[in-house]
């Protein structure tokens, strides 16, 4: 019989393009992804997404997500505008919102 311990070709993911903040998961308790999760912004597109990154966090616009990623295109006026609303609805810098791609449990 073979186990295999490494990459799984059938596990669930999805990719995604984020304009966002990566937020920092220094507590690993249950209280704190019940507060990340729980959250509510001021406008209501702003989500958190839980990546496969080590970082694991990502709150923001979701502009593209799995099948849309080959269909997107967004213009810096929106995207500038976008990284406002993420910026005013965190309290953050504009400067700490980032375009960020990678993948995610699906």
């Amino acid at each position: 019989m073979k186990i295999r311990n490494g990459f799984v070709s059938n596990s669930s993911s999805s990719s995604f393009v984020i304009l966002g903040v990566k937020r920092q998961n220094d507590e690993d308790t249950d209280d704190f992804y019940d507060m990340i999760e729980n959250e509510e912004f001021e406008y209501k597109e702003i989500e958190t997404l839980w990546t496969n990154d080590e970082d694991g966090i990502v709150t923001g616009i979701i502009i593209a997500d799995d099948e849309e990623l080959d269909e997107t295109s967004t213009s810096f006026e929106e995207l500038q505008k976008m990284a406002q609303k993420v910026a005013t609805a965190l309290k953050v810098n504009i400067n700490k919102v980032e375009l960020v791609t990678g993948c995610r449990p699906a």
